[in-house]
């Protein structure tokens, strides 16, 4: 039984790899083409479509007569496994064979939903204008294609699929209240956001006046930086109006929390460097993003501007000031309080951090809004982590190694200042994250290591004792010792001599 598995389990590894004769010799000699993988469930078409090998797929179907729809553990095809993957041809083939192109899986994913998860537009574009495919379609959660393209930031499928010629519904939403705005905000895709409120603007038919807080749960919140190029003097524009820097921003009430820290915003086709020069005003200009996320099961009260000399107002205030004070929203920028203090910790610059002080050693992180390393804003995404060496606060791209440190050189948060030794001991014995700059300081510090001990290494034969400097050649050390052992003298010690013998090649001397 085993043998016949690894057998067929051979099969379904020769389709993966590509190689159609080799294909041909096992089936001829009796695999089936049909047959599961003995654990995944994936049969030879599915890894054929994944992995885009049309020869193959074209073979397995009209050769061997398997069956085209034949679905794994998760219910998904070989049109979905191709679709995910964005392989064209194997699609057209698959569909031109009769694949069914609505066929949805365990979870309701359909080949459209996959196509706009892969970003492959000819994919995409071809599914649409086949038969019976729904632009609309919802998997078991309620997405839809267009959430999918959204949420990865697919600027070209979102184009594609909200033109009128497919009649998209961009306000249809997931069983957690999200539209394809909401997603895409959630994934700091701002540009998409303002794409897709268009769209919304045409599908809404409600009586009420349309409303981006009554709609959306998530919305990004952006501000416009100005440098000018002479004086160097930096403003900040929030909804056309001068504020004095990006923390007079606040949420509008209780209802609403932060998904995100400030970010500059990339996703404008064309600006995505950053800053875009305006040389007619003499002025660069870029633009920041944050996104707030409304809590679900509570009503949105109508958010307040107030000037930059306010002080800090209770809800009975605000709820008072709201029935007085509204402000316009739009997709770029919405509804939020200014207030007349800084609301963020200020940041503890490094060369602030005492080295004498262990309490400062460890960062808190309230003291760091972005990465010490690459200075990535902290979001909901980019998490925070401590460096076990510095004690520094980094975001995981930045502190992908793990090494073993010794007892006292690592570092532990304060309210673990008081652990025994035994305990760092137990720390030393497992490999700790450390940022990428300390991997260098401890590669270097190994270096250096090495070089003692290599330069410390056997000045004399441990055998008859004489001086090894004598001679001019490692090979003539080599030789010299090697006559020797072969003399029959007595060692000098044992451990010495192993390890003089690995240290120069003639380990084999000691078997």
């Amino acid at each position: 039984m085993t043998t016949t598995l690894n057998y067929h389990n051979k099969l379904h590894t020769s389709v993966a790899s590509g190689q159609l004769n080799l294909v041909q010799r096992l089936i001829s000699n009796g695999c089936d083409p049909n047959s599961p993988h003995s654990v995944t469930g994936l049969r030879p078409i599915h890894f054929a479509a994944s992995r885009g090998h049309v020869n193959l797929v074209q073979f397995l179907i009209q050769s061997c007569q398997v069956d085209i729809d034949a679905t794994d553990k998760e219910g998904e095809t070989a049109l979905l496994k191709a679709a995910y993957a964005g392989h064209l041809s194997v699609i057209q083939y698959l569909v031109q064979s009769n694949a069914n192109p609505i066929h949805q899986d365990r979870d309701g994913w359909t080949a459209l939903h996959n196509a706009c998860s892969c970003g492959n537009l000819d994919s995409v574009v071809f599914l649409l204008n086949q038969a019976h495919v729904n632009v609309n379609v919802t998997s078991i959660q309620g997405h839809t294609p267009l959430m999918n393209a959204a949420s990865k930031g697919y600027l070209d499928i979102v184009v594609c699929l909200l033109n009128g010629e497919y009649n998209t519904n961009p306000l249809l939403k997931n069983k957690f209240g999200e539209t394809a705005y909401d997603v895409a905000a959630a994934a700091g895709e701002a540009y998409l956001c303002q794409l897709i409120e268009q769209h919304e603007h045409k599908w809404y038919n409600n009586s009420e006046p349309y409303n981006s807080l009554n709609i959306h749960v998530t919305i990004p919140v952006l501000l416009l930086e100005e440098q000018d190029l002479i004086t160097n003097e930096t403003c900040w524009l929030f909804n056309d109006k001068v504020i004095l820097n990006k923390s007079r921003v606040e949420l509008p009430n209780t209802s609403w929390f932060w998904l995100s820290d400030w970010s500059i915003d990339f996703t404008v086709p064309k600006h995505n460097q950053g800053w875009v020069v305006y040389h007619k005003d003499s002025k660069k200009k870029r633009q920041w993003m944050r996104i707030m996320k409304k809590s679900m099961g509570t009503e949105f009260d109508q958010a307040v501007v107030q000037e930059d000399n306010t002080t800090i107002i209770d809800d009975e205030q605000q709820q008072e000031a709201n029935s007085n004070v509204l402000t316009s929203l739009s997709t770029a920028v919405t509804r939020a309080v200014f207030i007349g203090s800084c609301t963020t910790t200020k940041p503890l610059l490094q060369e602030q951090i005492s080295k004498d002080d262990p309490l400062l050693l460890w960062e808190s992180n309230d003291q760091v809004v972005d990465c010490r390393r690459c200075h990535r804003y902290f979001n909901f995404i980019v998490r925070r982590h401590h460096c076990r060496k510095c004690g520094q606060i980094i975001c995981d791209k930045c502190s992908t190694q793990r090494v073993y440190l010794p007892p006292l050189h690592i570092i532990i948060p304060p309210h673990q200042q008081q652990q025994q030794l035994q305990d760092l001991n137990q720390l030393s014995l497992k490999p700790q994250r450390i940022c990428d700059q300390c991997v260098v300081h401890v590669n270097n510090e190994d270096l250096v290591t090495k070089k003692k001990r290599s330069a410390s290494i056997m000045t004399e034969c441990p055998v008859c004792a004489k001086k090894l400097t004598e001679y001019d050649t490692v090979k003539e050390q080599e030789h010299h010792v090697q006559e020797c052992f072969n003399n029959g003298s007595s060692p000098i010690g044992i451990r010495f001599v192993g390890k003089w013998l690995v240290c120069y090649g003639l380990i084999r001397l000691i078997y």
